[in-house]
């Protein structure tokens, strides 16, 4: 059981306004799994930024910021951090139909856009991060790739099958391996399985088969599929039936290269969200 702060149980409310994240190293095992690591003063921090994404919204005038979830308050006591946040409603777990796609998409790609126009890495872009409320989509926890990248001892845990390839080998966030999530994201909105999915595994379960063993496979198909110029991918984000001008794009989010020295590296995507958004003539 854990205790709400009192300076915090004022600001929670019936009417579905605010939700509340505990976020609490318990042991190392659990924090770890959680991304947490070995340092809560660094959970803290992140946060922290976020209170300043709530400013940032507050001051730009540009709609598209209405995708994004809005933290109003952070405290932290012992080995516990309390984040206070916008409600951001129900969970997008589900494979959209034609027209869920249709408009859910675009709602994606303003946000992240809208994040990427003010310089901030979003480090976790995956459904499991997006929230449904009144049909309007919101994006929230936000992981700050470059803050992540830069304290010690903590680790964005981004969903598996959002992950660019690069990520595997430098642990390091970045404007491109964001976009990569991006476009496996809409491509499991539209076709409700990973691009790259290794092909023995039927659901995909990660944590049954162990981490090391899925990033193998995932690597070993993904660079198969590359060799076959994505064509099976493409085939399969077209039978969905989404809107044909999201094809190309969400394709070319997934775009990599492989060097001579077996490095990874974002060759032929694009460089911020923000190219995705007029490539798709959604203007901010």
């Amino acid at each position: 059981r854990i205790d709400i702060p009192n300076d915090l149980k004022g600001r929670l409310s019936d009417d579905g306004i605010y939700a509340l994240a505990v976020l609490a190293k318990t042991d190392e095992a659990l924090a770890n799994a959680k991304g947490v690591g070995k340092d809560i003063a660094a959970v803290m921090e992140l946060q922290m930024n976020n209170l300043l994404v709530r400013d940032l919204k507050m001051r730009d005038p540009d709609p598209n910021s209405k995708f994004i979830v809005s933290v109003y308050d952070a405290v932290r006591v012992g080995d516990i951090v309390y984040v206070v946040m916008e409600n951001y409603g129900q969970r997008c777990t589900d494979v959209y139909s034609t027209e869920q796609f249709a408009e859910l998409a675009p709602q994606v790609v303003r946000g992240i856009a809208w994040l990427h126009k003010n310089g901030i890495i979003h480090g976790d872009v995956s459904e499991s991060n997006f929230g449904l409320k009144a049909g309007q989509l919101r994006i929230g926890d936000i992981n700050f790739g470059e803050e992540a990248n830069r304290l010690k001892g903590i680790r964005a845990d981004i969903s598996l099958r959002a992950r660019a390839p690069e990520v595997y080998q430098t642990w390091k966030y970045t404007f491109e391996t964001d976009v990569y999530s991006l476009g496996a994201t809409l491509f499991w909105m539209a076709a409700g399985h990973n691009p790259f999915r290794p092909k023995d595994l039927k659901p995909v379960r990660p944590w049954e088969l162990g981490r090391k063993e899925y990033e193998q496979l995932f690597l070993e198909n993904i660079l198969a599929a590359k060799r076959e110029g994505f064509q099976m991918q493409y085939q399969a984000l077209r039978s969905t039936g989404i809107p044909r001008h999201f094809v190309e794009p969400i394709m070319k989010c997934l775009q990599f290269e492989r060097s001579d020295g077996g490095i990874f590296v974002p060759e032929g995507r694009y460089n911020h969200a923000t190219e995705l958004l007029d490539d798709l003539n959604l203007k901010f």
